[in-house]
């Protein structure tokens, strides 16, 4: 076993060890009052604060900052933002910013600048254009939806892969300062004649916004770099599914273009005809991946 993979266990099992603890923690703050209202559970406060932890965020900070959708961690743009700055790895520049179209140009130190654009048109494809904030602040929606693309690509080893709670299919405002807030995290819609439907981001997708054959295929050869071969097909399917914030995948077929865009650009270029999958980008996603897995599955004592 080589130093980093005993390095990587040895953290899992650190942070597994210490679950009871901050589960006891948990129960303390949300009996405090002094939590967000959308923080409903110890095991929810326990995620957030592992999560901050990863991040380099103090834990009441983190508890502030990170909210769980779904049970997947979510944070503000602009936390990705100062996060990116913070580590001192490069910049996020605003190039063009109107109600159509934002272009920023994300720079990290040794690597090429990169442009990233998103647009109302993407907007539109994405069903995001009709929401309240897309109409009313259209320019502070598509720049935030673009810095957090941006800072996943180029820092995915700073934001950690995370998401906003925009993305996430969350209800969200806009403040004064121009900040992102979640209102309130997505729920099931109810059905015609009774029941619910499930939230759009576990949703399946219509038959034509499936992943193309050429994103399945760079996807798969990623997965063989990561070292989920044959045999692994279920973690690579959970490895997926973590980088995308679903509850579980049951086939890469299953994931929209939009998702695979996304997973392609977290581990690599997205240039397929000529993807190659960064394995520094790579490696880090499967440590973080391998580490919320383990505290996930650690047991939990009852608590004295």
């Amino acid at each position: 076993m080589n130093e980093l993979a005993v390095r990587t266990e040895l953290d899992a099992l650190t942070i597994a060890s210490q679950m009871n603890q901050l589960k006891a923690f948990g129960e303390i703050l949300l009996k405090s009052g002094l939590l967000p209202q959308s923080i409903k559970t110890p095991e929810a406060a326990t995620v957030i604060i592992l999560k901050g932890r990863e991040l380099g965020i103090p834990p009441m900070e983190a508890l502030n900052s990170i909210n769980v959708i779904q049970g997947k961690p979510a944070v503000s743009p602009q936390l990705m933002l100062a996060l990116v700055y913070r580590s001192g790895q490069g910049s996020i520049q605003i190039l063009e910013r109107t109600d159509s179209r934002s272009v920023v140009r994300a720079h990290r130190k040794g690597l090429s600048p990169q442009d990233f654009s998103f647009t109302l048109e993407d907007a539109k494809r994405l069903g995001l254009a009709e929401k309240d904030n897309y109409r009313k602040q259209p320019a502070v929606m598509l720049q935030w939806r673009n810095v957090a693309a941006a800072a996943r690509a180029v820092f995915p080893d700073v934001v950690s892969g995370l998401y906003t709670p925009d993305e996430m299919g969350a209800e969200v405002e806009v403040g004064d300062d121009e900040g992102m807030t979640m209102v309130s995290p997505q729920q099931p819609r109810e059905a015609e004649g009774g029941g619910e439907i499930e939230p759009n981001l576990l949703r399946p997708a219509p038959p034509n916004d499936y992943a193309t054959p050429a994103q399945l295929t760079a996807i798969s050869i990623a997965l063989k770099e990561a070292g989920f071969g044959t045999s692994d097909k279920t973690q690579g399917r959970e490895f997926l599914a973590f980088l995308v914030g679903l509850e579980e995948l049951k086939s890469a077929k299953h994931l929209t273009t939009d998702q695979a865009d996304l997973i392609l650009e977290s581990i690599g270029n997205s240039d397929l005809g000529t993807f190659r999958a960064d394995k520094e980008r790579l490696e880090a996603l499967v440590n973080e991946w391998q580490a919320f897995r383990a505290a996930k599955e650690a047991p939990v004592e009852p608590v004295a």
